[in-house]
C-alpha cells in the first residue's frame, strides 16, 4: 500500500510527521457538488475573519446544517439541474437550518439580495416592518 507523509499538529501545538495510507489523505467531502456552498455558508457564520461575517454571524445567524443534510437539500431542490446553484435562507433573519434553506439560481439570489438591500433595517441589521401609509390604510 502506498503511504504519504503527512504533517500533523498535536493538541499542544507540536508539529510531527507521520505516514498515512494514501487513500486517507483526501477529504472526500470535496468531491460533492454542494461542498463549496456548505463551506462558504459555514464560514460566513462562524469565521470572524470572513468579510461577510458582520452580515451573518455578526447578526446572530447560526449555522446548524451537517454536511450530509446540506446534500439532502441540494437533491431535494434539484440543484444539480441548475446552472449556478446557491444556498438561500427563506427567512432572511433565520438561521441556516434544514427547514429555512433552499437552493436557487445565483441570478435569483442576486436579485433577491438587491431588493432586500433597499429595505430599511434597524441598528442590528434586522428588517424593519413597513407599515402602510395612511392613504393606503384607508383604501
Amino acid at each position: 500500500m502506498n503511504k504519504t507523509k503527512v504533517i500533523s499538529t498535536s493538541s499542544s501545538g507540536k508539529k510531527y510527521e507521520r505516514l498515512m495510507p494514501t487513500r486517507y489523505k483526501r477529504d472526500h467531502r470535496i468531491e460533492q457538488p454542494w461542498y463549496v456552498n456548505w463551506v462558504q455558508a459555514r464560514n460566513r457564520c462562524l469565521n470572524k475573519n470572513n468579510p461577510a461575517y458582520k452580515n451573518y454571524g455578526g447578526r446572530g445567524i447560526q449555522f446548524d446544517i451537517p454536511f450530509w443534510y446540506f446534500g439532502v437539500i441540494y437533491w431535494r431542490d434539484n440543484a444539480h439541474l441548475m446552472k449556478s446553484p446557491t444556498i438561500d435562507r427563506i427567512n432572511n433573519d433565520g438561521d441556516y437550518i434544514y427547514e429555512n434553506c433552499r437552493f436557487i439560481e445565483r441570478s435569483e439570489n442576486t436579485r433577491k439580495a438587491c431588493l432586500e438591500r433597499k429595505t430599511p433595517r434597524d441598528a442590528t441589521g434586522r428588517f424593519i416592518k413597513q407599515l402602510p401609509s395612511p392613504n393606503e390604510a384607508e383604501g
